[in-house]
């Protein structure tokens, strides 16, 4: 399923790039970004799903290799991700408990489980 999203992963990632190398505002921007994901990312990936890829300690390398052009923007790649993860929670503390389990996802580069 995930080879399904790949191409869209790679997408979302471009545009990334593009904001980080113009030097947009990552507070705004991380908001911009999750509103403009395409709907069937918000219906296939839990936000648990997304902070696990969020905070996963490989997050860096996996994004720089699916997007080159984000390699030499880590500072920038690290607020826009630490941002995501603040609206992520908040949405999630306003989320009823029972939706709070995490599913088991893979790594889209390796295909290594990063589930708990």
């Amino acid at each position: 399923m995930l080879a399904l999203f790949l191409p869209m992963i790679r997408a979302e990632l471009v545009k990334l790039a593009t904001w980080g190398e113009m030097g947009r505002d990552h507070e705004l921007y991380a908001e911009v970004f999750l509103a403009e994901l395409p709907v069937i990312v918000h219906q296939k990936f839990s936000p648990q799903q997304a902070l696990q890829y969020l905070n996963h300690p490989q997050w860096f390398e996996t994004i720089s290799a699916l997007e080159p052009r984000l390699a030499p923007q880590r500072e920038w790649c690290d607020a826009m991700r630490l941002e995501l993860i603040d609206i992520i929670e908040d949405q999630l503390k306003n989320e009823p408990e029972s939706s709070a389990v995490p599913p088991q996802i893979t790594d889209p580069v390796n295909g290594e489980n990063l589930g708990e």
